[in-house]
């Protein structure tokens, strides 16, 4: 799903859905990294969250990822997902989410 899809399928406002459902209130970039990790591309997975490292293809779709490493979410119950853009490698010493966060574009 490239931002062309992303922008007839869902209402984005300053590079966040408001469409009501999976993405409402996640950046325009979810579905693409949410369709890749149903196609079993993730980069890393941990019983918490599902992780992207972003590539310079990423980017060409995606300008807003520009200065992000790596983007990870996590889905609850009800099949909403949350995103979180890092900037900094994750620690394996840390905790599962590691690494630090830059804002959602």
């Amino acid at each position: 799903m490239n931002r062309t899809e992303v922008l007839q399928r869902y209402a984005v406002e300053n590079g966040i859905i408001r469409s009501p459902g999976k993405f409402e209130g996640e950046p325009i970039w979810a579905p693409w990294f949410y369709h890749e990790f149903l196609a079993g591309r993730a980069d890393d997975e941990d019983c918490m969250r599902a992780y992207f490292k972003v590539c310079e293809e990423d980017v060409a779709e995606w300008p807003e990822l520009r200065y992000v490493l790596e983007v990870s979410f996590h889905e609850d119950d009800m099949g909403f997902t949350y995103w979180r853009t890092h900037d900094e490698p994750r620690s394996q010493e840390g905790p599962a989410w590691g690494g630090g966060f830059a804002p959602n574009h």
